[in-house]
């Protein structure tokens, strides 16, 4: 009667998937595109953290605007 090890390790996924699920937007989508599915669910905080991470260049700390060379 327990939860199978699968159970377990799915279980979070498995609610986030219904949790989208009953968003109107991703199943309007969804009923776009049969045959579609949900892969992978993200934060939008996490994405922009992201993007942000990505878009910043890196500078070295040394580096000086007006020492040439």
């Amino acid at each position: 009667g327990a939860a199978t090890i699968a159970e377990e390790r799915d279980r979070d996924t498995l609610a986030t998937q219904a949790e989208a699920m009953e968003d109107p937007l991703v199943r309007a989508v969804l009923a776009t595109f049969p045959g579609s599915r949900i892969t992978a669910i993200r934060n939008p905080e996490d994405l922009v953290a992201e993007a942000a991470a990505q878009a910043l260049p890196e500078v070295d700390e040394e580096w000086d605007p007006f020492e040439e060379g």
